[in-house]
Parts: C-alpha cells; structure tokens; sequence
C-alpha cells in the first residue's frame, strides 16, 4: 500500500499567488472578498477550488498540462479584480 502525503494547501505555489493577489486588493475590496473568512481560510478555500479545477481540466483530456493550470488559476483568482 503506498502512502499518501499530505502537503498543505498554504504551502502549495498557487497559495503564494493567491496571497499576492490578495495583498494588491484595497482593504474595502479584500473584506468584501473574504466575506467573513481568514485569509488564511480564505487562500485554503481557493486553493481547493484551483486542485479541484486542475483535476477536472487534466481528466477531460483537453488541455496541456500547463492549459490546464492556466484554467484553473483563472478559477482560482482570475474574479479578484486586477488578476
């Protein structure tokens, strides 16, 4: 049986840009983003977003690999404004 690692979300690249986006939006503007939330569980939830959108991408067979991070990622921050 082969073992599984588990990587959290936060220390995955796309956390980072995620992060990035977020610092460039105004205070205004990222509260209503975070509608509540942490930034931190704010990144963790889009983080999944963007696993959950790459896999579909890769499964579907339409797209390279570096296609389907390129749809996942405008999935995952493409709505914040300036991104």
């Amino acid at each position: 049986m082969k073992s599984i690692i588990d990587i959290p979300n936060a220390c995955l690249p796309v956390a980072v840009k995620i992060r990035e986006a977020l610092e460039k939006c105004t205070p205004e503007y990222k509260r209503e983003l975070l509608e509540g939330m942490t930034e931190t569980e704010f990144v963790d939830h889009r983080v999944d977003i963007f696993l959950d959108e790459l896999e579909r991408a890769i499964h579907s067979s339409n797209y390279t690999p570096a296609g389907a991070e390129e749809i996942s990622m405008r999935e995952a921050i493409g709505f914040i404004r300036g991104n």
